[in-house]
């Protein structure tokens, strides 16, 4: 005779819990998404650490031409490969030294100097990453424009 809370020697099922199966399709579903989802994120990381990277490059060059206007004293910024300083130039004191974020290179045509007026040396800046660049120009009349 078999009791009501078994059925072929099996406990009864409920609703609770889920099948192998069920489990194993779940698991897949997860798999595919984190599949799909994690090179979007490394590209969206390397757009975020190109954009901010030009940001701040963007004010430290502002900065240092406010600087030249407001001391009447030429400013340089100096780049390397990863890296770039922003210098008083009759005195060789460095006012900023700013590195930039891993995967991220740094190249320009030269070293912009800011003058007491506002005037500067006309550069091209370009910030590169793994997926994504971005340029700057450094325009004689010291402004900068992002293309």
């Amino acid at each position: 005779m078999t009791s009501a809370s078994s059925i072929n020697g099996w406990p009864p099922r409920g609703g609770a819990g889920f099948t192998l199966v069920e489990l194993a399709v779940i698991f897949v579903a997860i798999g595919l998404l984190v599949g799909i989802g994690i090179p979007s994120f490394q590209r969206y990381a390397a757009n975020s650490r190109i954009e901010g990277s030009a940001n701040e490059l963007m004010m430290d060059i502002q900065h240092a031409r406010s600087l030249a206007i407001t001391r009447q004293q030429t400013y340089v910024i100096q780049f390397q490969a990863n890296q770039y300083q922003v210098i008083e130039a009759s005195t060789g004191t460095v006012i900023r030294q700013k590195s930039l974020p891993n995967r991220v290179a740094l190249a320009a045509t030269g070293n912009p100097q800011f003058y007491s007026w506002g005037r500067a040396d006309p550069v091209n800046i370009t910030l590169t990453g793994p997926y994504y660049f971005r340029i700057l120009t450094v325009l004689p009349t010291g402004t900068v424009r992002r293309q």
